[in-house]
């Protein structure tokens, strides 16, 4: 199941830029105990990274925005 998890992740970060874990477990359907642990595999797998902008979440708290890194036009 994490790795079909992983592969809808990344087609997702392909196909809509940066998102937050929020944006993520949204789309996806998927609870944050599910997302997040994924995310973080991607990032150390170098697949995805962290970008330096934030936005608010509706409980006011600051969201890190992640983004998919093309590797020579993959």
């Amino acid at each position: 199941m994490a790795k079909s998890l992983m592969k809808r992740m990344i087609k997702l970060f392909k196909n809509m830029g940066g998102l937050t874990d929020f944006q993520i477990t949204y789309i996806l359907g998927k609870s944050g105990d599910s997302v997040r642990p994924n995310r973080i595999k991607l990032q150390q797998k170098g697949i995805i990274k962290r970008t330096n902008n934030k936005v608010i979440n509706e409980n006011g708290r600051k969201c890190s925005i992640y983004q998919y890194i093309n590797k020579k036009g993959k």
